[in-house]
C-alpha cells in the first residue's frame, strides 16, 4: 500500500494534525492532545466497511506521522 502523510492545521484552532492516507484513502489522523499526548482518529472506508491494513504498515505509518508532527512543532516559530 502507498502511504502518504500530510501535516495540516485544524480550522479555527492553533493545533496541527498528521493525516494518514493509504492508497489515496483517508485512514487516520493524529491529533495533538494535552501536553505530550497524541490522539488517533481512525476512519471507516468509503463503503462503510472497516479498512483491512497490514499491522506493520499501519504501525510504521503511525510512527512516521508522529515523527513528522513532532518535527513540525519543533521548527514552528513561537
Amino acid at each position: 500500500m502507498a502511504t502518504d502523510i500530510t501535516i495540516t492545521s485544524l480550522p479555527d484552532a492553533d493545533k496541527f494534525v498528521a493525516e494518514i492516507r493509504m492508497d489515496g484513502e483517508n485512514l487516520a489522523t493524529l491529533i495533538e492532545g494535552d501536553s505530550t499526548k497524541v490522539n488517533v482518529e481512525i476512519y471507516t472506508g468509503r463503503n462503510g466497511e472497516p479498512y483491512r491494513v497490514d499491522y506493520h504498515e499501519l504501525m510504521l505509518a503511525l510512527v512516521t506521522a508522529h515523527q513528522k508532527l513532532v518535527r513540525y512543532y519543533d521548527r514552528r516559530p513561537d
